[in-house]
């Protein structure tokens, strides 16, 4: 929980969402740790909407993968990223991802076909996006599908092929 990871969009989004009452039965899971978890609550705690959201702090990799596998969604508003892991690990899940149309993030989020893209800092967009994330029924395995290709041995290779390519030169 650090700023270039655009949690505080999240919670402004979450607070609209409370206020347009689109997400009163479902509670927003922030997972990890970091500089800013204490000024996060706070906002939350500002914006009447603490109550509404569960901080877990650190958590072991295969629990985070049981929080992922039973979200409606994942959400990573970055202002700045690689490729996540994270969200290659949700949509092989079948989980929609909203995130920040950043770094990597667009080659794996194909806009409305396994998730929704937002500008970055946008927390209407964020806000718009995870409503009609929530309210849509979404195919699962269209979703896992879209990652099929990214497994640990098709990764492998390209890393080693580009690696030759480099040594050779």
């Amino acid at each position: 929980l650090v700023p270039v990871k655009g949690i505080e969009f999240l919670i402004d989004a979450w607070a609209l969402l409370m206020n347009r009452n689109a997400a009163t039965s479902v509670r927003l899971i922030v997972i990890g740790a970091g500089s800013s978890r204490e000024l996060l609550e706070q906002r939350a705690n500002q914006l009447g909407v603490v109550a509404n959201i569960t901080f877990t702090g650190v958590l072991a990799q295969n629990e985070v993968s049981t929080w992922i596998a039973a979200s409606d969604l994942l959400c990573l508003p970055s202002l700045n990223e690689g490729m996540p892991n994270v969200v290659v690990e949700a949509l092989a899940t079948g989980i929609p991802v909203v995130a920040s149309r950043v770094g990597g993030i667009p080659a794996l989020i194909k806009d409305g076909e396994n998730g929704k893209l937002v500008p970055a800092s946008d927390v209407l967009a964020l806000a718009d996006a995870i409503e009609e994330v929530l309210l849509r029924q979404w195919d699962r395995g269209v979703i896992r599908s879209s990652v099929a290709h990214l497994t640990w041995d098709a990764l492998a290779e390209k890393n080693i092929a580009f690696l030759k390519s480099v040594i050779t030169k």
